[in-house]
C-alpha cells in the first residue's frame, strides 16, 4: 500500500522531462496494489483447498490406513 501511495505523485506527473517514467510507475503502483490482496487471501485460501483435498484423497483412497495401524500418523 504504501509503495502505491509513494509512487502515485510519478503516475499523476504532467512534466515532459518525466513524462517517460509514467507507465512504469503506473505498472508498479497498480501492480502492488492488486498483488497484495491476492496474497493475503487467495494464495492462503488455494493452501487450505489443497489441505483439504489431500485429505479426501486419503480417506478415499485409504492411503493412511497403513500409518494409522502402525502407529505412526
Amino acid at each position: 500500500m504504501t509503495t502505491f501511495v509513494g509512487v502515485a505523485p510519478l503516475v499523476f506527473e504532467t512534466d515532459p522531462a518525466t513524462v517517460h517514467l509514467v507507465p512504469l510507475a503506473a505498472a508498479l503502483g497498480f501492480g502492488i496494489l492488486i498483488a497484495t490482496p491476492l496474497l493475503m487471501l487467495v494464495v492462503p485460501a488455494l493452501a487450505m483447498l489443497h489441505v483439504r483435498v489431500q485429505a479426501r484423497l486419503r480417506i478415499a483412497t485409504g492411503a493412511g490406513r497403513a500409518e494409522r495401524q502402525a502407529g505412526v500418523a
